[in-house]
């Protein structure tokens, strides 16, 4: 099949034309009657404005939105993306037909940047996070974040994101970063345990190989103390970066640099 990442235009003031055109249409009852939207459970969800909602898909520029069709039992789920003037169940927005995109790659394209989205807010922030036991979530990610997705067999399983060395903090702050960070990272469940989230963290540090330093976001979650259960020597290789960072994760060894920001785990390369 075909899938939105593969077909949606690099046009994002296009998209957010033709949604806003299809909401108003819905609001109006202008649309064929009855319109529903059938899930893979075989439930059947009306096509209204009262089941419909925007959510904004960057922090900074709140402007962009994407319209999303919610479950009409518990409105926090999130079961299909209205893109390229179709809906589809979250689980084929996460897909492609494009052989070559596997293993790590950059976000780059409008479509991608969807992905990110979902994979972020719908299926961490509302699907794969335990909302009693872990507080921990990500904002939505800046318009122009630093990311790589993990694809793997035709489906997008995990992101990660950086922030490089001299970029700003945050809005409304002159501070920079002093060196490159890991900032945020997110392997979907049934892909944990595979080695994955050890393999964005190597790929960050080859990344950033000619950098004296480099940076972890803190807090770090209960997972990523896990290391994504490759945390051994065997699996790391003894005196190399990676094992260092390891070191740090696991508390045997947190070196911090003088001056450096609050909120990072400084390591050094040997």
């Amino acid at each position: 099949g075909i899938y939105p990442v593969d077909i949606l235009e690099d046009d994002p003031a296009r998209h957010q034309e033709a949604t806003l055109a299809y909401y108003t249409m819905l609001g109006e009852g202008a649309g064929p009657s009855p319109e529903v939207f059938s899930l893979p459970t075989g439930e059947q969800v009306k096509l209204e404005a009262s089941s419909v909602c925007f959510c904004t898909m960057h922090r900074d520029e709140p402007q962009h939105k994407i319209l999303v069709l919610v479950n009409p039992q518990d409105t926090k789920t999130v079961v299909a993306v209205y893109v390229k003037e179709s809906w589809w169940t979250t689980e084929d927005v996460l897909r492609t037909s494009d052989p070559s995109r596997e293993g790590l790659m950059k976000v780059q394209s409008f479509g991608e940047r969807i992905v990110l989205f979902i994979l972020n807010v719908v299926i961490f922030g509302r699907l794969e996070r335990n909302l009693d036991d872990d507080d921990m979530f990500f904002l939505p990610h800046s318009v122009k974040e630093e990311a790589k997705i993990l694809w793997r067999d035709g489906a997008a399983v995990g992101f990660y994101t950086t922030k490089r060395k001299g970029s700003l903090c945050g809005d409304g702050t002159s501070s920079c970063y002093l060196l490159p960070v890991f900032d945020t990272v997110f392997v979907r469940r049934q892909h944990r345990r595979r080695g994955l989230g050890l393999a964005m963290l190597r790929d960050f540090c080859q990344t950033f190989r000619d950098d004296e330093a480099l940076g972890i976001s803190w807090p770090i979650s209960p997972a990523m103390y896990q290391g994504d259960g490759c945390v051994g020597e065997e699996h790391l290789g003894s005196g190399t970066r990676i094992s260092r960072v390891f070191q740090v994760l696991l508390g045997r060894e947190i070196p911090r640099s003088p001056g450096t920001m609050t909120g990072l785990c400084v390591f050094s390369s040997f």
